[in-house]
């Protein structure tokens, strides 16, 4: 009993003491360079992997200690076990608390770089998704978002640290494997276990560094600017996979046009087993199963996907709060796509649609876009419409503002310079406001920084037989500052009135004898939420 005892104190002076002196958050205390991830998952149908992780880094500041991120086991004996550390010098480790702990006991030195070896085992309770597919057969697929891939290797899992990465993986021979990047080795171990090696040299948040493992059909690749792009289906659905994801050539062919070069090698459009409807991750989406239906039903979330390669993965956001860059982005792309591609009478649709989305969901959950409140609670929350469809109304007032001309500029520019990098609202802001020389702020803080949207009673009354008087009425705490347009249909003619609205109550004199007909907001340029009441 008092040696057990004995042992257990002594482990946990030991977690105590390698615990990192500095509060600052890792991803700003070490620069990840690159992630060697070697896999083996010759018995992953079992559950259970086995790992070798090398992980080049480089301090920011010299610090005593430091860790990674790593899934320690749990009551369900589910988990990553650490088998061996290595790296140069003489050091401590600890893993615990889904923390791999390190300690040196001279530091960890600014500027220089470490190379650190982790080997592990264990089975994944999450992040690398190992199930079966509606064919029932096995597969393997990494679902990192938000801050899921430590569940399956070392890292500092923040979009914050973006670094290079490289997959080397044994498997079944029977399977196919996919992977971030270049394939630079695909070749038979023997006759039942399969090697392949993926590498990316461009750098990658965490979030969208996968595997995919599958009995998978893959179509010959077609080429959009260079860029070989295939498709990736389970072997059943091999005729109507490949016509469903074959639009992506053409789609990713229009975005780099709009925006700019496409920042990977290749892209794969992947059937999967993902959480989501579809996953962005670099050079190789992953679509849910049921995406697959041979009618290319699947296009405006390809086309959704295949905006994030540059916002999300190549620019992506400093910190989660800031994620409308991203999500709020590929949904607004996703309707210019559908305006130019399809029609305009689609693209007001869906901006009609995200409009109802945005109100409905502000009456469940009061919030600004830039929501720290929900970082802190649960990042999964922040996959609501305010990142998504309220992010792309913000966009599409901004383009209405500025113009399209300034608008793409400046959306071109914004890509530019945080591509393979990270951006905050503030550093888009900046662009924007560079790009067409008006303060910008006003515009940011009501639309993101605050919450709601305006919120109006609208009505008019007659003031003689000459004379109308439409009065707009905000009820919303804090008001709006907009420009809200009314269509007036008079004496058979329609006419555009334009009310500059900013305190509580504005009122507008119209010439008018007859009944009018009166459309608020009749070209669907404002998120307002609105009653109209007629008093003739």
């Amino acid at each position: 009993m008092l040696s057990h005892l004995f042992v257990l104190l002594l482990s946990l002076q030991l977690q105590a003491s390698l615990r990192p002196a500095t509060h600052q958050p890792m991803y700003e205390v070490i620069d990840v360079l690159h992630y060697r991830n070697e896999l083996d998952l010759t018995q992953f149908t079992t559950g259970e992997i086995r790992g070798k992780s090398t992980i080049v880094f480089t301090p920011n500041t010299s610090v005593p200690s430091i860790y990674f991120d790593l899934a320690s086991i749990n009551d369900d004996n589910k988990g990553m076990r650490v088998k061996d550390v290595q790296t140069s010098g003489s050091f401590e480790w600890d893993h615990s608390n889904n923390k791999l702990y390190l300690e040196m006991p001279a530091q960890f030195e600014k500027n220089k770089t470490y190379a650190l070896k982790i080997t592990y085992e264990g089975t994944p309770r999450d992040g690398l998704i190992i199930s079966k597919n509606k064919h029932k057969d096995h597969t393997a697929f990494g679902d990192n978002w938000p801050n899921r891939a430590h569940h399956w290797f070392p890292c500092t899992d923040h979009p914050a640290d973006k670094a290079t990465v490289e997959f080397l993986v044994t498997y079944p021979s029977e399977y196919d494997l996919i992977a971030n990047g270049e394939l630079i080795e695909n070749s038979a171990i023997d006759k039942k276990t399969e090697f392949s090696h993926w590498k990316s040299t461009t750098v990658l948040p965490t979030k969208v560094m996968v595997i995919g493992l599958a009995e998978f059909a893959v179509s010959d690749a077609c080429v959009s600017n260079g860029v070989e792009v295939s498709s990736w289906v389970f072997k059943p659905q091999k005729k109507n996979g490949f016509n469903d994801y074959a639009p992506a050539c053409d789609i990713l062919g229009w975005f780099t046009e709009k925006i700019g070069d496409y920042p990977y090698a290749k892209l794969a459009n992947v059937q999967s087993k993902t959480r989501y409807g579809g996953m962005e991750n670099a050079s190789c989406i992953f679509y849910y199963e049921e995406s697959v239906t041979g009618k290319q039903e699947a296009n405006n979330l390809i086309a959704h996907e295949i905006a994030h390669q540059w916002f999300g993965n190549s620019a992506t956001e400093k910190s989660w709060e800031h994620i409308w860059l991203s999500e709020g982005f590929a949904t607004y792309l996703t309707d210019i796509y559908v305006l130019e591609n399809v029609s305009a009478e689609a693209f007001k649709a869906r901006m009609i649609d995200e409009r109802k989305k945005v109100i409905g969901f502000y009456e469940r959950y009061k919030a600004p876009v830039i929501d720290t409140a929900a970082v802190n609670n649960n990042l999964n929350t922040l996959l609501n419409p305010n990142s998504y469809q309220k992010g792309a109304w913000v966009l599409h007032m901004l383009r209405l503002k500025l113009g399209d001309e300034v608008f793409w500029k400046g959306i071109r520019k914004y890509y530019d310079e945080f591509k393979f990098g990270n951006a905050s609202t503030s550093d888009f802001m900046q662009v924007m406001e560079e790009v067409s020389g008006h303060s910008l702020n006003a515009f940011f803080r009501q639309w993101l920084y605050q919450e709601g949207h305006p919120k109006l009673a609208i009505s008019y009354k007659r003031l003689n037989d000459d004379e109308i008087e439409l009065q707009v009425k905000q009820l919303h705490p804090g008001n709006f500052e907009f420009e809200l347009e009314i269509s007036l249909r008079k004496a058979g003619t329609d006419t555009i009135e334009l009310l500059e609205v900013k305190d509580e109550v504005t009122k507008m004199v119209l010439k008018c004898k007859e009944k009018p007909e009166i459309e608020i907001d009749p070209e669907i340029k404002l998120l307002v939420d609105y009653d109209f009441v007629v008093n003739d």
